[in-house]
């Protein structure tokens, strides 16, 4: 295999090495974006995770119940910067993720504004680092939440945004999995039929009060909106989501490519080598390849996420340097359209950060990360207009393992927003 030295070829498109309070990747609008979302380059690493017996469920999403028996605990690295007065605040939004017209008191038994006063400066670390976290408080109503973190008092200095949902799960639903309606994209959709019982709700007009939004591996890019139901069953308040058309078919994708990043002492799985200098560290990863032509093979994969880890440290969060990972896909020629690598690390942003650049010279696409130390998983995405595009390097697959997560929201006539009343997660494909 032959192994190219990402490191040199990164300087020929200016990509230069990140030195301490140069991280900058130029003018970020910090218009409010309902998704999730980083408004400052110098913020990484922005997960929410919900908690189980005190020990936090690292890969799974940002969803609890209204009991919130649990928590969900919202963290990030603010690089390069000192302990600074950040603020959150809570939106809760529709099924489209647009803000409901529920008030504050609505929503919270608090005043609607929290400050991060948990953080932990980083430890030994080349790139220096403040780890903030915050327990979000518990929620009055079900439904669609973005988490906002701003400066101080002013609202429009944002920091970052998040997503998160808590459900009331009063209405039932029950998948069914199976081959795609279309012949043709048998071998590569996934589709996902299913029943909503709203049996115990109070539904007058179900087909203009229920809706329904199916996303795979807690992806927002790619999720379907605005389904109707199929069949209505009035007499046993049961509503049926069989199509024909395609309209609730995903492409199954492939199993992620991923890399070991745990140690920078020594390389780890599909890292190639690792160099240090006193300001900072820089993982070169195996070189990849098109994976569209070749069969489809079983890995294990995170489905798209990503875990911090550091093997020698006692604590992860505040000991875990960040890392210059350099990305190389090997390709013949350029192709039409722009290349990313993509995943929950960087929040499938399709943006000027994520997109590659190739090398006639080397003969494939190079890209740069600046990552935390841990386990990821990640894909090639090409951008054009072909819907297929996506899949150009990575293929797809109807065998492939995903998560898969169906949200049924409930908006009663005269109601002020949508309320999120029934959750189901299922892993069809897996082994």
């Amino acid at each position: 295999m032959r192994i190219v030295s990402i490191s040199l070829i990164l300087c020929l498109y200016a990509c230069v090495p990140l030195n301490p309070g140069q991280v900058s990747t130029g003018a970020v609008n910090k218009t409010l974006i309902y998704n999730n979302r980083v408004y400052e380059p110098d913020v990484k690493t922005v997960q929410i995770n919900p908690t189980r017996n005190n020990l936090v469920e690292l890969t799974q999403s940002a969803v609890l119940p209204i009991s919130q028996r649990d928590k969900l605990v919202l963290s990030f690295d603010y690089l390069y910067g000192t302990m600074e007065d950040f603020r959150a605040r809570i939106i809760h939004c529709n099924s489209d993720w647009k803000p409901s017209n529920f008030s504050n008191l609505d929503i919270l038994n608090a005043y609607n504004e929290f400050r991060l006063d948990q953080f932990e400066q980083s430890f030994n670390t080349r790139v220096p680092y403040i780890h903030y976290t915050f327990e979000l408080p518990r929620v009055k109503l079900p439904g669609n939440y973005l988490l906002v973190i701003y400066r101080g008092n002013n609202l429009d200095d944002l920091i970052l945004s998040a997503r998160f949902m808590i459900v009331d799960n009063l209405a039932m639903v029950s998948p069914q999995f199976g081959l795609s309606s279309g012949i043709i994209e048998r071998a590569q959709n996934q589709q996902i039929d299913f029943t909503v019982d709203y049996s115990n709700l109070e539904v007058s007009n179900p087909m203009g009060e229920i809706k329904v939004v199916i996303r795979q591996n807690r992806r927002w890019d790619n999720a379907i909106f605005g389904l109707k139901p199929s069949f209505i069953k009035d007499f046993e308040k049961k509503l049926s989501y069989e199509f024909f058309n395609l309209e609730n078919n995903f492409k199954g994708g492939n199993e992620f490519r991923f890399f070991d990043l745990r140690s920078v002492n020594f390389p780890g799985q599909n890292v190639n080598d690792i160099n240090q200098d006193e300001n900072q560290i820089t993982a070169n990863l195996m070189s990849d390849k098109s994976r569209k032509e070749e069969a489809y093979t079983f890995i294990q994969d995170l489905n798209g996420a990503y875990i911090i880890e550091r093997v020698d440290a006692n604590n992860p969060d505040t000991e875990a340097d960040y890392v210059n990972v350099n990305f190389f896909l090997r390709a013949p020629e350029q192709v039409a359209g722009q290349v990313f690598v993509l995943g929950n690390m960087n929040n499938w942003e399709k943006d000027k950060d994520n997109r590659m650049v190739y090398s006639e010279e080397y003969g494939g696409y190079l890209g740069r990360q600046l990552l935390k130390q841990g386990w990821y998983n990640y894909v090639y995405y090409l951008q054009n207009s072909d819907n297929n595009a996506p899949y150009f390097f990575e293929g797809s697959f109807a065998e492939t393992e995903n998560i898969y997560e169906i949200f049924i929201y409930h908006r009663a006539i005269g109601s002020r927003g949508d309320l999120l009343m029934g959750y189901l997660r299922i892993n069809p494909n897996s082994r």
